[in-house]
């Protein structure tokens, strides 16, 4: 079976993306690790549920769970504690929702009807839950729980919680997707380069200097009208001549000789995106039939390095690799990618 029949397999497994991001003068990110969630995380949440200054998370999923992970303030977490709810979660905040100087939790389930709030105890824990009718809650919970916004990339919806996780200086986020039960960290650093080992990529034609996008392919079109295609074009670019953009929400895929993970040191790809912070998503393809999809947002209008290397599977053999692209809300905002690399 070819990699553009396996594209069309879905897997029913969740995720949630944890990403330490720069600003703009640091746009660089480097997986760091992973952590178990729920069953399908659905939205995502940040506060200091303990005290400790450090930011904590919470992650609304969908058997009528909240899972609350306590931060180690350096990007890192620890075992998650669930907490039931009583609606099916759809949007999730933090606030002190009862004047009391702690942070509690409150969820919104689909149209934000009623509301579910767990009243934090200061040291971290939770009070059972409660529910409430939307009217009787404040119009500006209410507004936040309604406008959370998520996005639908590749196989997946994700949405996503910015702070700064590990005291650093730098801007993070947590990203919550639908294809895994974990959560993945990318930690920012700065002073992104470029690689000086084109020789050793096992991509051909990485970022599109020659003007075509070949051997690269269109993958799965998850757009919901028309999509553009992914086309080699002269558009703000990175490194050489050409990039490539798509309008919508399309994938491009290329197959490469099988080649043992252990022996990989550096998967990673600019990205950029005009409308700032959005979704983009990268796929492992496995010799064994099995690939993988991570997400991680653009923080602004520039490039960002995305380096996804410590998310290969150990112990097989990758041939194959695509991204996807985003457009958001507005005509023409496409995602760039160039400079992949996988040597």
């Amino acid at each position: 079976m070819s990699h553009r029949e396996q594209l069309f397999t879905t897997l029913t497994i969740t995720l949630i993306s944890v990403c330490l991001i720069a600003p703009a003068s640091a746009n660089s990110f480097r997986a760091a690790g992973h952590f178990n969630t729920a069953n399908h995380p659905v939205a995502i949440a940040a506060g200091d549920f303990d005290g400790d200054g450090n930011l904590d998370l919470a992650v609304v999923n969908s058997n009528r769970t909240v899972s609350v992970f306590a931060g180690l303030g350096d990007g890192t977490f620890r075992d998650r504690v669930d907490y039931a709810i009583g609606v099916d979660g759809r949007s999730i905040i933090v606030a002190d929702i009862n004047g009391d100087g702690r942070a509690d939790i409150a969820v919104g389930n689909a149209g934000t009807k009623s509301v579910s709030l767990l009243l934090g105890r200061g040291d971290g824990t939770f009070q059972s839950h409660s529910e409430t009718s939307a009217a009787r809650v404040s119009g500006a919970l209410v507004n936040l729980l309604s406008n959370q916004k998520t996005y639908q990339t590749g196989r997946q919806s994700v949405s996503v919680v910015f702070g700064d996780f590990n005291h650093d200086g730098l801007i993070d986020q947590a990203v919550t997707g639908t294809l895994r039960n974990d959560v993945s960290i990318l930690l920012g650093t700065r002073g992104a380069t470029e690689d000086a080992s084109p020789a050793a990529n096992l991509l051909v034609n990485p970022g599109f200097e020659t003007g075509s996008l070949s051997p690269w392919a269109l993958g799965r079109n998850f757009c919901s009208t028309s999509c553009k295609p992914w086309a080699a074009v002269k558009a703000m670019p990175k490194a050489g001549k050409y990039d490539a953009g798509d309008e919508g929400n399309a994938e491009m895929v290329q197959d490469f000789t099988a080649t043992s993970t252990s022996s990989l040191t550096k998967v990673a790809f600019y990205c950029r995106h005009p409308a700032g912070s959005e979704p983009t998503a990268a796929d492992f393809f496995y010799s064994d039939g099995t690939d993988d999809e991570f997400v991680a947002f653009t923080t602004d209008t520039s490039w960002d390095l995305l380096d996804l290397t410590v998310d290969l599977a150990a112990g097989k053999m990758l041939d194959g690799f695509s991204v996807w692209g985003f457009s958001g809300t507005v005509a023409n905002q496409n995602t760039f990618i160039d400079n992949a690399l996988i040597h």
